[in-house]
């Protein structure tokens, strides 16, 4: 059943996978999954189209999941039997629905940037590199004094802040003297 599918899928791909989703575009796309069931029942599988479309997706995510795994196992390490190669359909379902099966590359990955400068030079791990020759260093200079403080306004006189004043907690709390007292006008 999954080769009747890809192959009555193959013709009309473009038009089941495209992103857009428009009228005129989901009216294509009905019309497409219609004709693919009126070949599965010409072949004598009587489904809906909603039944052959579930099925296509998931045949695509199958197709992805065992090719992504396929990939990810080849580039283990620690020996072994090789991995099981994904079925011949998950290639032309890949083939296929092109746009499902992009990969994501980074552009500026640290690791593929360093893994291309590197990989074709040879480094040498016999020794560490030798350490420079050893300077005197000048002893370490003192560190800069604070800048002074800026000069008093006139109205200013040179005393210590004075702290704030304390305040009492509870039902009694007396107001400071020093408290303005705002006045509101109507």
């Amino acid at each position: 059943m999954k080769e009747l599918l890809v192959e009555a899928v193959r013709p009309v791909a473009d038009i089941i996978d495209s992103k857009m989703n428009d009228g005129k575009n989901l009216k294509l796309k009905l019309e497409a999954w219609e004709g693919i069931a009126a070949t599965f029942r010409a072949s004598g599988f009587n489904l809906q189209p909603k039944q052959i479309r579930d099925r296509w997706s998931r045949y695509k995510q199958e197709a992805r999941t065992n090719i992504s795994h396929y990939k990810r196992s080849q580039k283990e390490t620690g020996g072994g039997k090789p991995p099981e190669e994904p079925a011949e359909a998950d290639y032309e379902i890949a083939e296929i629905s092109a746009l499902d099966f992009v990969e994501d590359t980074a552009e500026f990955d640290s690791d593929a940037i360093y893994a291309a400068e590197y990989d074709d030079r040879e480094i040498p791990m016999s020794s560490p590199p030798p350490s420079p020759p050893a300077s005197p260093s000048p002893p370490p200079s003192p560190p800069p004094s604070p800048p002074p403080p800026p000069p008093l306004l006139p109205h200013q006189t040179e005393k210590s802040p004075t702290p704030p004043p304390k305040t009492t907690s509870g039902k009694n709390k007396k107001k400071s003297p020093e408290m303005p007292f705002l006045v509101y006008l109507r």
